[in-house]
């Protein structure tokens, strides 16, 4: 059974970023709501 769309909430997003040849400027923060489903990142990511 798949929860949150198969999304895998365990990802080091940053990291991955970082290993695709990027530099990312990334933020992280629980904006409002269940706090199980309420964790985002945003920002941006610059070839490196």
């Amino acid at each position: 059974m798949k929860i949150a769309g198969g999304c895998h909430l365990n990802r080091d997003i940053p990291a991955l970023l970082e290993a695709a040849g990027f530099k990312p400027q990334v933020q992280s923060r629980y904006i409002p709501g269940p706090r199980i489903f309420s964790y985002h990142f945003w920002g941006e990511a610059v070839a490196a």
